[in-house]
């Protein structure tokens, strides 16, 4: 279990410069992504073509519309796009995925069809703090999915590095030394009895795996746009680069 009083007492530290200037920056990052003409452009695009991609899927899609709707959970139209291009043009053999939900579908649908394809089996490790999203997710994912989805229910830690405090989760040791894909929508707030609205964190899982010497091809940090000015000076030896139509950025090997 989490130690909370510890998470607690780093969290009402104040705030170093470094993360003042992190979330400052994240503001202009966001800014550039909300521009009303590049949201009117992006959204006509991603939801025509998403609509394209999720009908190529077996059953038109059947299967992943009622997992998702049986797991309550959302598909997003830019996600579809953006994934579908990753895993079809990429096809990775190790997906790690930070925050489960419609992605987790959706990527099992599309390690499914390269398998399908080129008999790549490719397996999504998935690692969600939430035990409700975990019971949901686990209880409507589709059988003949359920081969490609390794589910770690994980607790979270809270700690310092350099000038920032890093948020991830307590994974198990999994053996692969190189990562295809890495998606970061996660974790999230702390949850204990409350919640904690306000204090500054940063995602620390793939500097975590970075820093053990694990090789990262790819990874997509969806939306929160404060985690960029940290890779760019916690992981000098990777390139950050931000996709305004998906509202992400992306990180690779410089």
């Amino acid at each position: 279990m989490s130690d909370y009083a510890a998470i607690h007492a780093l969290a009402k530290e104040p705030m170093t410069e470094a993360e003042k200037e992190a979330y400052v920056r994240a503001i202009f990052l966001g800014h550039r992504n909300t521009h009303p003409y590049i949201k009117h452009v992006a959204s006509r695009f991603n939801s025509y073509k998403a609509k394209t991609i999720i009908a190529s899927l077996p059953g038109h899609g059947a299967r992943l519309l009622e997992y998702v709707q049986n797991a309550g959970v959302g598909l997003i139209d830019y996600k579809v796009v953006q994934f579908a291009h990753i895993v079809r043009s990429q096809t990775p053999q190790i997906i790690y995925e930070f925050g489960a939900g419609g992605s987790t579908g959706l990527f099992a649908e599309l390690l499914h069809e390269n398998y399908q394809k080129y008999g790549i089996r490719g397996e999504l490790h998935s690692f969600e703090q939430s035990e409700d999203y975990y019971r949901r997710i686990s209880d409507a994912f589709p059988e003949e999915l359920k081969p490609y989805l390794f589910f770690h229910l994980c607790d979270v830690q809270y700690a310092r590095v350099s000038d920032f405090r890093l948020l991830s989760y307590k994974k198990p040791h999994l053996h692969h030394p190189v990562i295809d894909l890495v998606y970061i929508d996660g974790p999230d707030h702390i949850y204990d009895g409350m919640h904690y609205t306000h204090y500054p964190f940063f995602n620390g899982d793939i500097i975590n795996l970075i820093h053990e010497d694990r090789e990262i091809r790819h990874a997509v940090n969806d939306g929160r746009w404060f985690n960029m000015p940290v890779y760019e000076r916690l992981l000098p030896s990777y390139r950050c680069t931000q996709l305004s139509r998906f509202k992400s950025f992306t990180l690779v090997p410089a």
